[in-house]
């Protein structure tokens, strides 16, 4: 009998594109200081040894007057995001209108007297059927001190205030717009009591004190009753209470820390002498709310005055006096909400005003600039640091850096056993009352700035290019794990061959070809699993092992070529494909040599714990079939290549029971046009389609990795190339394969599959089905997965913003449980600033069984009969796995507008370095054309801003600029990530009026643009 003949097995992979030798030399010019040329099977390309990268796009300019100063700008729902309508004296008047679109809504407005005086408040709703409330915040406690709250919708009243106060308006029932004003009005010498005020919530405010102040206070009562008068205490101080009245009666003192509560269980210090004037002294810690009460122990009808002198307490810093009790600052109970401070029918009103930063800061610490004083008494002037110190240090604070001629750190050791929220909230105290001192040009928080994501970047040179790694969140997994060097992966293929991105990884394989002609080397099995080639002189090698090799398993990080799926996977080359290809019998003994099992060449190797085979034809072998089998069972994960022949028609080895089938898919992930669909396929990874260039990077979008050039003589093994197919798909599985041992090694080849399968991402049709198998490939969700998951499941979108340029339009954002457990989603919703109801979103899709139900959110727009202009909206998911928001934009208009003509300095900030750093400019005008280019710029992270300098002073974006603008849009900020040879274009955003006052805790220096002369 004749023996049958093995079926012959091919690489599973397309030759990629070659750009025309013309066109790819030019790019040389631009791009590199030289290429390698000549033919192969992909683009090759060569080291460069300087690259530029470049961003291009379109800015649109869609306002070009002046903001309304008096209409609210959202979010302005917590004090932290407060609108700042600005300075307010005797004479002066502060409007602003707004509107409570739902009834949890606030609106919170700041306002700042420099001295003392009196307001006149008058709020109108234009809903008759609304009732909106009024309240006064101090800046100190952040606690409701003065409530306007009638039963119509119309409030009206006065209050003091001196430093920083807070208007709020918020809803007792229904919606509103309304109008709020605030006068100005001169104070007598004496501020008069205010009835009722017998209860501390009832106390009128007084405004801030601080050293030098005096203010004399008024009234008259009889036995039974009490007036009360709050004071904010920023500073800590020495304050001298002195109350006259008339003979026959005796009034007595009583202070109280409302700090924590406007229901202060006790006072802390009486002063109950049977003396006319009642005198005394009270030392108090900065950052208190003191409530003074004047209460009778005999009297008639008598009148009363009480001076108010502050001055510096007892002692240089704190503690203060030990003969005075020490006040608590901030309690570490839950606080009081508003409506358990409300007297009257209103007081079963539920409403909590939030004072939260909406950022996360480093607590404690405050950014803080001063201006210096022109001169003092003695004729010397006080510089801008002087000042600051000397009004800080009574409230606690010390300078501890500043940069030169600007901005100080400023440090507060808060409280001890202030749980986050309160220190949190005492934080951003200090930051209101800092705000309202005289000669402070402004105090901030000093926002704590976290990576875009918990990733890793490597600077290897072509990184940029490598898009697929993206597509699988790989980067998020590298900030789990890259990998160990304990963990082995088999690539059953041509072979490999020396090159630097790759040497260090492999460790000593073997040639199982048995065929010495196939082989191609003269001689059948040995210990060298060189790739000799498998070219003919007019067709390049295909050097498709190497290819496989380096997605596995670059060299990573090294500031050289491409990356690598881990970082220190051990690669084990098993030479089975050479001239036409490959046998069965061969790859059977491959399969067993790799597992650490007798096989035929009478060699063995220590377990390779993934084997990756980015190959496949022929039939069904029971042979081969066995082989996997008796792999799998000594702790081999098999991971294969569906096939290249866009059929359904089973490929195998990806076709047997315990190997993990891969197809491909596209930048657009999906299916590859030459990708198998079949019932046995189990996953997809990016396999890319060298036909196109959907990302537009110049560059054909394959796979990019390691692959030698025998083109030309020498062959040139320092060579990169793009390929597609489902071989390239594969690897991509098995390094993440690999990741997942890296967390846990005492995985079996079935958990790693089930990890692998369970976390990808659901494409196409919900559920498994015959193109993706169970989705595509997720790195950071199977990592976290093996490493516990994080205790459960956890919500992760594929995007935090999108901008939309047409009235109608519609995008999907993938939903993924990056956890353990299965993600449930609970429910979206989605609010507008401003044009109305035009944003809406829906999850879509049924997801993935065990790990989310849902797949995407699809989010809407539908801005039809909106005026030109910029609208901004959240989207807001919420889930077992915590909260999701998406900011959106809808960006209408033409690129251009009516009114003045500006110069607009486009900028590419590199947010890598410390402080931030413009690399390029461009400089555009308002009345030509609008498109930009930056280039010369290095590889990193990047976002673009755009903005006018009318003021010539060196910054856009800074106070009173006219325009200014952030890719994608003010408020969403987006990192460009710039590979070393990138050329990013569609950067497109709009240019608007910015509302400064909305713009909370935004630094006034702006950006710093280039001399004009720097414009590239």
């Amino acid at each position: 009998m004749r023996p049958r003949s093995t079926p012959a097995l091919r690489p599973r992979s397309t030759p990629g594109h070659r750009l025309l030798h013309s066109v790819f030399a030019a790019a040389c010019l631009t791009l590199i200081a030289s290429c390698g040329g000549g033919g192969g099977n992909g683009d090759e390309i060569t080291p460069p040894a300087g690259n530029v990268g470049r961003l291009s796009g379109t800015v649109s300019v869609l306002i070009t007057s002046e903001p309304d100063p008096n209409l609210e700008s959202e979010p302005n729902d917590t004090v932290s995001q407060a609108n700042d309508l600005g300075s307010i004296a005797a004479g002066d008047v502060l409007r602003a209108t707004g509107s409570i679109t739902q009834p949890s809504d606030v609106d919170v407005f700041q306002i700042t007297a420099p001295s003392r005086i009196e307001v006149e408040l008058s709020f109108v709703g234009t809903s008759t059927s609304a009732d909106l409330d009024v309240l006064l915040v101090d800046p100190v406690a952040l606690n409701a001190v003065e409530r306007y709250e009638s039963s119509a919708n119309a409030e009206s009243g006065t209050f003091v205030v001196k430093g920083t106060a807070f208007v709020v308006v918020q809803a007792f029932n229904g919606t509103s717009d309304y109008t709020l004003e605030l006068t100005g009005r001169s104070l007598g010498a004496t501020i008069t009591e205010r009835e009722p005020n017998d209860i501390v919530p009832q106390g009128r405010y007084l405004g801030t004190f601080t050293s030098g102040d005096n203010v004399v206070v008024s009234g008259s009562m009889m036995t039974g009753n009490s007036d009360i008068f709050l004071l904010a205490m920023p500073t800590a101080s020495l304050t001298l209470f002195t109350c006259d009245f008339s003979v026959g009666n005796d009034l007595d003192l009583y202070f109280y820390d409302a700090t924590a509560s406007l229901n202060p269980s006790a006072p802390f210090q009486e002063s109950i002498s049977e003396f006319i004037p009642e005198v005394t002294s009270v030392n108090t810690p900065a950052m208190t709310l003191l409530a003074v009460e004047v209460r009778p122990f005999q009297s008639a009808n008598t009148s009363w005055t009480l001076d108010i002198n502050v001055g510096t307490p007892r002692l240089a810093g704190l503690p203060i006096d030990a003969a005075t009790p020490q006040l608590v600052t901030l309690s570490t109970e839950p606080r009081a909400s508003l409506q358990d401070l409300r007297s009257g029918p209103k007081g079963s009103q539920a409403s909590v005003l939030p004072t939260e930063l909406p950022f996360p800061s480093f607590t404690g610490d405050l950014i803080v600039k001063a201006h210096a004083q022109e001169a003092t008494a003695t004729g010397r002037a006080v510089s801008a640091r002087e000042r600051l110190e000397a009004t800080v240090a009574p409230m606690g604070g010390r300078i501890v850096g500043q940069v030169p001629d600007g901005p100080a750190k400023v440090h507060f050791d808060l409280p001890g056993g202030l749980d986050e929220h309160e220190a949190e909230r005492y934080s951003f105290a200090l930051c209101a009352s800092l705000r309202g001192r005289d000669g402070i040009a402004y105090a901030e928080p000093d926002y704590r700035v976290l990576p875009m994501a918990l990733q890793q970047t490597p600077n290897d040179t072509y990184y940029g290019l490598q898009w697929h790694y993206e597509q699988i969140q790989l980067p998020a997994a590298w900030g789990v794990t890259t990998g160990s060097n304990s963990v082995r992966v088999a690539v059953l293929d041509t072979g490999s061959t020396p090159a630097q991105d790759l040497d260090d990884r492999e460790e000593p394989g073997f040639d199982m070809i048995s065929n010495p002609s196939v082989a191609g080397d003269g001689n059948g099995y040995d210990s060298n699993p060189r790739d000799v080639g498998d070219g003919n002189g007019l067709q390049p090698s295909s050097f498709h092992g190497s290819h496989v090799a380096g997605t596995i398993g670059a060299e990573t990080n090294n500031g050289y070529g491409v990356a690598g799926v881990t970082w220190q996977t051990q690669i084990v080359h098993v030479r089975v494909l050479g001239i036409g290809g490959g046998s069965t019998f061969d790859i059977i003994n491959a399969m067993l040599y790799a597992a650490g099992l007798p096989n035929d060449s009478g060699q063995t190797t220590q377990l390779c714990q993934v084997q990756n085979l980015s190959l496949g034809g022929g039939g069904f072998s029971q042979a081969a079939q066995d082989a996997v089998n008796a792999a799998t069972a000594a702790g081999s994960l098999i991971v294969a290549a569906a096939g290249n022949e866009n059929s359904s028609t089973p490929s195998y080895p990806a076709a047997y029971q315990n190997v993990l089938s891969v197809a491909a898919v596209d930048y657009n992930r999906e299916r590859a046009p030459y990708s198998n669909f079949h019932a046995t396929v189990d996953i997809a990874a990016p396999g890319g389609d060298v036909s196109a260039d959907l990302n537009g990077d110049q560059y054909p979008d394959g796979v990019l990795s390691t692959k030698p050039d025998d083109s030309s003589t020498p062959t040139n093994f320092e060579s990169y190339s793009f390929y597609q197919g489902t071989s390239m798909a594969a690897p991509h599985v098995a390094g993440v394969a690999a990741l997942v041992l890296s967390q846990n090694p005492g995985l079996t080849p079935a958990q790693v599959s089930a990890i692998l399968q369970g976390t990808a991402t659901d494409l196409g049709a919900p559920g498994r089905d015959t193109s993706y198998g169970d989705g595509l490939v997720n790195a950071f969700a199977a990592v976290s997965a093996a490493a516990g998951g994080g205790g459960g499941p956890t919500l992760s979108l594929s995007a935090n913003s999108l901008l939309f340029e047409t009235p109608t339009a519609a995008a999907d954002v993938i939903i993924t449980n990056v956890g353990s457990g299965l993600l449930q989603l609970q429910s979206v919703s989605a609010t507008t600033n401003s044009g109305g109801a035009w944003l809406s979103a829906a999850f879509v899709g049924s997801g993935q069984a065990g790990s989310t139900d849902a797949s995407s959110l699809r989010v809407n727009v539908d801005g039809t009969g909106l005026a030109d202009g910029l609208y901004e909206g959240q989207v807001r998911v919420e889930s077992n796995g915590g909260i999701a928001n998406l900011g959106v934009a809808l960006s209408l208009g033409g690129p251009g507008g009516s009114g003045p003509v500006y110069d607009v300095f486009v900028l590419a900030v590199d947010i890598d370095v410390s402080p931030p750093e413009t690399r390029s400019q461009f400089v555009l005008n308002t009345g030509g054309s609008l498109d930009y280019l930056l280039s010369q710029l290095p590889a990193g992270g990047y976002v673009i801003v755009a903005g006018t300098d009318e003021d010539d002073d060196g910054y856009i974006c800074d106070e009173g600029e006219p325009l200014c603008g952030l890719y994608p849009a003010l408020g969403l900020a987006t990192r460009i990530e710039l590979s070393s040879m990138g050329s990013i274009s569609g950067l497109n955003f709009p240019l608007e009026s910015p509302n400064f006052g909305s713009m909370a805790g935004a630094p006034l220096e702006g950006f710093r643009r280039l001399p004009t002369s720097g414009q590239n």
